[in-house]
């Protein structure tokens, strides 16, 4: 009995919540009551709006070109921007060739102190490996130890250099605008 009791209400459950749904949806939306409380509110509102100040820009359309009876002068953003003409110097030919002597020396100076770092840091990886390989503590430490330490001074010095040409090679590619 209790059996059928549970089938039935799982049949028949679900018909009657969907009517309720139905009959649910078949009366009116209540209407929202206005309050007392919020007419204050509204009236702020409405003032508010009333003192906000109207724009006082008018925008211009293609209507109001067509009936202007003014004459119209385009200038582009470029132009405004720019100095005159005149006041820009063009370099000669002879100091754009001076420039690229410069530059040229710069780049080679810069391509030198690379290959000299580079030359540097595989000096150093193969005195450390050799350090680390000797058995001999008194050649490791007298000899090869003073070697890195030279090698070591002349990367740094090297590392400087190629900062500097690389400074200067920056000044050349890109110079300042007066």
């Amino acid at each position: 009995m209790k059996r059928t009791l549970a089938i039935a209400t799982l049949f028949v459950g679900p018909v009657l919540w969907a009517a309720a749904a139905i009959a649910e949806e078949a009366k009116p939306p209540a209407k929202p009551a206005t309050t007392s409380a919020t007419q204050p509110l509204v009236d702020a509102s409405r003032g508010a709006k009333a003192k906000r100040k109207k724009s006082s820009t008018k925008v211009i359309t293609n209507a109001d070109v067509k009936k202007s009876k003014g004459k119209l002068i385009v200038i582009s953003p470029s132009k405004l921007d720019e100095p005159l003409a005149e006041e820009k110097k063009t370099p000669t030919l002879a100091e754009q060739e001076g420039q690229r002597r410069l530059r040229f020396t710069a780049s080679e100076r810069v391509a030198t102190a690379e290959k000299n770092a580079s030359e540097l840091e595989a000096e150093i990886n193969r005195l450390e490996q050799r350090f680390y390989e000797e058995n001999d503590p008194e050649y490791r430490d007298n000899v090869i130890q003073k070697k890195f330490t030279e090698a070591k001074r002349q990367l740094d010095d090297a590392q400087r250099e190629l900062g500097n040409a690389r400074a200067e090679l920056q000044k050349y590619e890109n110079p300042p605008t007066p």
